[in-house]
């Protein structure tokens, strides 16, 4: 795995050992009860000092006292840096300002400078040390060669102060120092040895991760901020032709495909730059340019180590359900045309089911379809309908002197001259035999008789030529008005039979609208 896995997997082992917060506990246990014997010591010298009326060291303990308390306060607070400055300066000033007494003992002053110079040594990093490695036998230099004369007289203390507390009191603190730097030795041995093993278990944890990763079925993909490629596994090589070599440090833009808009990416990038996480799909081109399509899910990620944020791309190949997908919508539509063509044969058929063969008019079962719908289209119209009923007069003599097929031809051409004399929101049927019907939309106070002379004169002035032959017609009809003649269907239909019944009866080819008596 790459150094990048690495990193992220030891995030845990970095946050307890590399952050310092052990070593930093360390040196406030060793700093602690140095601090707390040197402010007791301190205190007491102060008070002997009192005692002995020797008010200048006196003050000068009181001073240290102060500094020393102060930085045992913040030491209790869980600071280190500034209660150490505070110690170790404070040292170095009481023992600079021992020079100027008189009666001073040059084998403990050095014994102090060298206490101090270890206190400094073990809790600063070595350029505060060299400061005071150099600090220090400047001391030791002036109290050998004695270049400063001591300007203060010594101060009136007991014998047995100078003579025991004060060596007792330096002793005491080396042998301290000795014992806490033994045990801070210890503690620090104690802390790589349990970050060795958590080293240890992280090292497995990693190579767990790495395998469950380069074995995935997924493509991963690991990008710096930038978008620049840090790592790839072993799938993703295999899916688009490229070894990790020959990708890494190079963006992703590099797999694009014409069919990937330059909106899309924009689009990604400002999500997953706002640490969102970016689900979708791309359709990029392998090392051999062919294509292929990648559920991918880009999660933000950010090294707590060094700050840095990187991107992790998990991909899925889904080339082959897209192929499927793409199939499927192909045959759905070419099944959906085969459904329209259906579609429309059927309802050619229905058409046909509805119009006479020989002349394509309407049949006469659909006039009960029809008729009520031209009913309210007529009074919403503020007209009237006629419903006009033809019949051929003798129509079977036809038949017998010139044959089906002449009469087949008369029924046609009679079909033909209905519609062309009607007009264009007429309609016409073939109610059966020789016998047709229009229905024809007139205002109020037109009885349709007019336009139905004029259709009778077309039908019987002039003869049909059919197989060769020049036939007469004479043709009945009968008229009955909605809604003054009835305002149902049956109504208006009973009433314009009965009138062409009445045609027929009074010798044919002749109009007779419907009333009470049967005449126009």
């Amino acid at each position: 795995m790459s150094d990048l896995l690495s990193s992220l997997l030891q995030m845990k082992l970095f946050n307890s050992v590399l952050t310092g917060e052990e070593e930093n506990q360390i040196k406030k246990n060793y700093l602690y009860p140095i601090v707390l014997f040197t402010l007791l010591i301190v205190v007491f010298s102060a008070i002997i000092a009192l005692i002995s009326k020797a008010y200048t060291i006196m003050v000068a303990f009181l001073i240290c006292a102060v500094i020393i308390f102060t930085a045992l306060d913040l030491l209790r607070n869980g600071t280190l840096k500034l209660p150490a400055i505070l110690f170790v300066v404070q040292g170095y000033i009481f023992l600079s300002f021992s020079l100027l007494f008189q009666g001073s003992q040059t084998i403990l002053s050095i014994m102090g400078i060298v206490f101090y110079l270890l206190i400094t040594g073990f809790l600063f990093k070595p350029k505060i040390l060299i400061i005071a490695i150099a600090y220090s036998v400047l001391l030791i230099f002036f109290l050998l060669k004695e270049i400063i004369p001591p300007i203060i007289p010594a101060p009136d203390l007991p014998g047995w102060y100078i003579a025991w507390v004060s060596p007792v009191f330096v002793i005491g603190l080396m042998g301290l120092l000795a014992y806490l730097s033994y045990r801070a030795i210890n503690q620090s041995l104690q802390i790589a040895k349990n970050a060795n093993k958590e080293r240890y278990q992280i090292e497995n944890e990693e190579k767990k991760i790495k395998s469950i990763v380069e074995q995935s079925l997924c493509s991963v993909l690991i990008t710096d901020a930038d978008g620049n490629i840090e790592y790839v596994n072993t799938r993703f090589s295999e899916w688009m032709g490229y070894s990790s070599e020959e990708v890494l440090g190079k963006n992703p833009r590099m797999f694009k495909s014409e069919f990937t808009p330059v909106e899309f990416h924009e689009y990604l990038w400002k999500m997953i730059a706002k640490g969102e996480t970016w689900v979708g799909e791309f359709v990029n081109r392998c090392k051999d340019g062919s294509l292929i399509y990648l559920a991918t899910k880009i999660e933000p990620l950010t090294d707590e180590i060094t700050g840095n944020i990187h991107y992790v791309a998990f991909q899925e190949d889904i080339t082959q359900r897209k192929r499927l997908e793409y199939e499927l919508e192909e045959t759905t539509q070419q099944l959906q045309g085969q459904v329209d063509k259906l579609a429309q044969q059927e309802k050619h058929f229905q058409e046909q089911e509805l119009h006479d063969r020989l002349t394509d008019l309407y049949h006469r079962e659909h006039l009960y379809e029809i008729l009520p719908r031209e009913f309210l289209r007529t009074t919403r119209a503020q007209k009237h309908l006629i419903l006009l009923i033809i019949d051929v007069d003798h129509f079977k003599s036809i038949n017998e002197k010139f044959g089906h097929l002449t009469g087949n031809c008369v029924l046609k051409t009679i079909a033909k001259r209905i519609t062309d004399a009607s007009g264009p929101y007429d309609i016409v049927f073939r109610s059966g035999g020789d016998e047709f019907m229009a229905i024809i939309s007139v205002n109020p106070g037109e009885t349709g008789v007019t336009l139905a002379e004029q259709l009778r004169e077309s039908l019987t002035n002039h003869p049909i030529d059919c197989e060769n032959q020049s036939i007469s017609l004479n043709v009945s009809m009968g008229i009955a008005i909605y809604p003054i003649h009835g305002k149902t269907v049956d109504e208006i239909l009973i009433k314009a039979e009965s009138a062409l019944a009445r045609s027929k009866e009074s010798g044919g080819n002749r109009i007779t609208m419907w009333s009470l008596d049967g005449e126009v």
